[in-house]
C-alpha cells in the first residue's frame, strides 16, 4: 500500500458477502451512509485503505480510471483506457 501524500485520498475497498463483489471509492458517501459498524446500505462492508489517489493528474503517476458495464451493472478499474473494450 503507498503512503499518505499531501493531496491524496484515501482508495477505500469494499465487499459485499450477498453479491461476493468489490467496491473502491474515496467518497464516503457513495455507498450511502456509513454506521459506526463501517457498514454501508447494501451490505457493503468496508475491509480497507488499498492506496492513496489524488482526484487530479499528478506528475510521476498512474491514473486509475472507474468505469461501469451497464450490462453486468457492475464497476471496472483499470490503469489503461483502453480496458474499457
Amino acid at each position: 500500500m503507498s503512503n499518505y501524500v499531501y493531496g491524496s485520498f484515501p482508495l477505500l475497498e469494499y465487499y459485499n458477502k450477498v453479491s461476493k463483489l468489490y467496491f473502491y471509492t474515496t467518497d464516503l458517501n457513495e455507498l450511502g451512509n456509513v454506521n459506526k459498524y463501517q457498514v454501508a446500505l447494501g451490505g457493503w462492508q468496508f475491509r480497507r485503505i488499498v492506496g492513496y489517489v489524488f482526484p487530479n493528474e499528478v506528475p510521476n503517476t498512474v491514473p486509475l480510471h472507474k468505469f461501469f458495464n451497464r450490462d453486468k451493472n457492475r464497476f471496472f478499474y483499470s490503469l489503461q483506457m483502453t480496458d474499457i473494450n
